[in-house]
């Protein structure tokens, strides 16, 4: 009977100390304080991504792209980002709406922020007066490379800022400047 009873005594402290702690390996592995990296956020993560930004009484539609899948998208890559943009009015009386600049900032951001290296800012300045037309059904579309970026990067920041000139009146010489900005993240894939 005693040996059944310190049998019995045995297999209910392995229950307890198997059932109520961890492992020596695994406490070992993470310790207590640990934080798990922080997911970064893909705003291209589907491929593409649709904006609408308001410039004044001009709503615009811009579409964002990339022909280089995210997983792709490396610190050591260059990187296409491709852009559309069409605008409508919400009071329209026949006047147009032009682009007369497209001005693009980057930010890398590494495991502890902001990198000091980051990609020339870009500028399209329109080549006509008063800019591009890009009421619908009309739109401008531009082309970028992001080229290769500091290896501990783990997204890069696209600012694009949208100066938009609205005609005041159909035929008229006269036009209001409206800005819009908008920024994407985009993740560095690893």
């Amino acid at each position: 009977m005693k040996i059944i009873g310190s049998i019995g005594a045995a297999a209910l402290l392995l229950l307890a100390l198997t059932g109520c702690s961890q492992s020596l390996w695994a406490a070992a592995a993470a310790p207590a304080n640990a934080v798990a990296p922080a997911a970064v956020a893909n705003d291209l993560e589907a491929g593409s991504v649709v904006r609408t930004l308001a410039a004044g009484d001009a709503a615009l539609s811009i579409t964002y792209w990339s022909t280089l899948t995210m997983d792709k998208w490396t610190a050591g890559a260059e990187k296409p980002l491709s852009l559309s943009l069409a605008a409508t009015l919400g009071t329209d009386t026949g006047q147009q709406v032009y682009l007369s600049k497209l001005s693009v900032a980057y930010i890398v951001i590494g495991p502890a922020g902001p990198v000091n290296e980051a990609p020339a800012p870009f500028a399209d300045v329109a080549a006509v007066v008063p800019g591009y037309l890009v009421k619908a059904p009309y739109s401008y579309s531009q082309n970028l490379v992001i080229p290769a970026v500091d290896p501990s990067a783990t997204s890069v920041q696209v600012t694009a800022t949208y100066e938009m000139l609205v005609q005041a009146a159909p035929g008229s010489g006269n036009y209001a400047k409206q800005t819009a900005s908008d920024t994407l993240t985009i993740a560095i894939a690893r």
